[in-house]
């Protein structure tokens, strides 16, 4: 050393300074930089984080050093946050860090990560809408908000449009049936979820019946007045008070009564709908009421060989009628009235043309020629297609037929009978047919064998096991002949919805479902406790048979079905009810069990 230059050693010392200098910089005071962290969905996979310092010497050691961590995301050593969260909440935490220097040092901090709930769109039926009434309709989301709304798919009814709050609004321009798919957006991060809907647009409310058919003194004189749009049902009502004699108008648009006075009468109809606000529509009327001898059976049914045929001949004009047939022969086995009724039972299959005359109280008569088929017997009915068994709520499409076909055109009516097999036997008003009834008219063009409805026919299935049972009544002909059944299957108890609701006193879960046997005998609630950093499940079960036997044995149950509300409150005498995160229920009865999915306590 003595023999170095002064510049040299210099430079040493120099060089030895910067060296302790960096390794003082490297060895710094250990600090946690990280901040904030983002917000993540529940079940969906939160966005690595790597958690950050400054000072220290690496390698480094993390942990969570207190407070409630998310579940189901985990932290590692080196400071990385991974994981799926399984739980809503803000949840806040202590992370801590250790460094690897010669006097190990460390530093901790408070963090907050909140997870948000799954945005989801709350299934509605849109109500109906009528053409030039103001429309409005707020949609609504249960998850993160504010949400922000807008159609991605189809169009609204012209004349309707979403607001980015949620409000379906406007006045509607265009009738008809319209679907489309609704987007909403909202929460950090950013969620989108979407859901299909329907609005029905009725026409503006018009009375389509244009003109009245005249009246005869003294005659049976019935009109059903008809109207288009709006909602049904509708209610009528005379204005102008100047109905002919004898004629009253019902509520329900049915001008019927005796004319008792000639004369032209001119009068003013209103029929109103059951939309909110009220719509109305108004029409002036001429009914004449006259007196001539008519003879109103235009056409008679046709008859089939060895089945009674019972057909009563109308006429207006002065009564008592007296009736005759003046010309032909009738089928063999048919006899006509003095009072106007072809009966018996034809024997031989064929066609036979004849005149009948009838002649009023004023000795006045005329005539009218009829032609009348008798057809041999009707062969077997049957429903293409129709399965043995169909399961609760299941729809099936409606193809009648015969056997083979039939010479003349037929019409008749489809009827459809429920037998209930549950263990509480009930009937199911769901069960019916798309027109809404258990009834549906059908046509059967000559010559053929394919029924013809007035619409597209589907069976729809209600909640309650049993039978359903297809029938052809025909006009002027058999009733009930068979064409098919099917068996509704009983299945165990299902679950459509479950809500679980913190109250001051504890829980209440309420279960929404049916159970086509029309019993349930059993219901367990698994419920998950968060205690610190662990989650057990209690499980606590009832027997609920005698509660289920109740409701389903009410008559008022009947309208529901099998369908069932089913409400449990739970007291938290000790322990803290914020550990009970969520709740996942099963139902049993004969036919097994099923099970909810797991459900947040809101």
């Amino acid at each position: 050393m003595s023999s170095q230059k002064p510049a040299q050693r210099l430079l040493y010392v120099f060089a030895v300074l910067l060296f302790l200098n960096a390794g003082v910089f490297a060895q710094g005071t250990l600090q946690i930089t990280t901040t904030t962290l983002p917000s993540g969905t529940v079940g969906q996979t939160y966005p690595q984080q790597t958690l950050t310092l400054s000072g220290g010497t690496g390698p480094y050691n993390w942990s969570v050093l207190s407070g409630s961590f998310p579940p189901g995301l985990t932290l590692s050593s080196s400071g990385i946050i991974t994981g799926t969260p399984t739980s809503v909440d803000t949840f806040n935490f202590v992370v801590g860090v250790t460094d690897n220097s010669p006097t190990q040092q460390s530093a901790s901090k408070p963090l907050a990560i909140t997870i948000n709930p799954v945005l989801t769109i709350t299934p509605m039926a849109l109500p109906l809408g009528v053409v030039g009434v103001f429309y409005s309709k707020s949609l609504e989301a249960t998850g993160p908000s504010p949400v922000t709304w807008s159609v991605i798919s189809k169009i609204l009814p012209p004349g309707l449009q979403l607001s980015s709050s949620g409000t379906i609004f406007g006045t509607p321009a265009v009738p008809g049936t319209y679907d489309f798919t609704i987007q909403a957006s909202g929460g950090s991060p950013v969620q989108t979820t979407t859901r299909d809907f329907q609005i029905v647009i009725n026409p503006a409310l018009t009375i389509t019946t244009a003109a009245l058919p005249d009246a005869t003194l003294s005659g049976a004189y019935s009109v059903t007045l008809v109207a288009t749009g709006g909602l049904a049902p509708y209610v009528w009502t005379n204005l102008s008070q100047r109905l002919p004699p004898g004629l009253t108008l019902s509520p329900s648009g049915v001008l019927s009564g005796n004319p008792t006075s000639l004369g032209t009468f001119t009068f003013t109809l209103q029929v109103a709908d059951s939309f909110s606000p009220t719509q109305f529509a108004t029409r002036n009327f001429t009914l004449s009421v006259a007196t001539p001898l008519t003879i109103t059976t235009v056409t008679l049914p046709n008859g089939f060989q060895n089945f009674a045929y019972n057909q009563q001949l109308q006429a207006v004009g002065t009564s008592p009628f007296g009736w005759t047939v003046s010309d032909g022969t009738l089928p063999e086995g048919l006899t006509l009235t003095p009072g106007g009724l072809l009966q018996g039972i034809p024997t031989k299959v064929g066609t036979s043309t004849f005149t009948i005359t009838v002649t009023d109280a004023r000795a006045t008569a005329t005539s009218r020629t009829y032609t009348l088929a008798i057809d041999p017997p009707l062969s077997s009915f049957s429903v293409k297609g129709f399965p043995a068994t169909l399961s609760a709520r299941a729809s099936q499409d409606i193809a009648l037929s015969l056997a083979s076909p039939t010479p003349s055109a037929l019409a008749g009516q489809l009827v459809l009978t429920f037998t209930s097999k549950a263990e509480n036997p009930s009937d199911d008003p769901m069960t019916q047919f798309s027109n809404g009834t258990r009834t549906v008219s059908f046509t059967i063009p000559a010559n053929g064998t394919d029924a013809v409805f007035p619409s597209k026919t589907t069976l729809l299935i209600g909640t309650v096991t049993g039978t359903v049972r297809l029938a052809a009544n025909i006009t002027n002909g058999p009733p009930d002949l068979f064409a098919g059944s099917t068996e509704v299957v009983a299945t165990a108890p299902q679950i459509t919805n479950v809500t679980a609701t913190r109250t001051s006193g504890g829980i209440e879960v309420q279960i929404t479902g049916f159970s086509p046997a029309r019993r349930v005998t059993n219901v367990e609630f698994n419920f998950e406790v968060k205690t610190g950093k662990k989650t057990a499940n209690v499980v606590l079960s009832r027997n609920v048979e005698a509660d289920f036997d109740a409701w389903f044995r009410n008559t008022a149950s009947t309208v529901y079905g099998a369908q069932f509300s089913f409400v449990q409150s739970f007291a938290v005498s000790q322990g803290d009810a914020a550990s009970i995160q969520a709740v996942t229920v099963r139902l049993t009865n004969a036919q097994g069990s099923t099970s909810s999915a797991k459900i947040p306590l809101q």
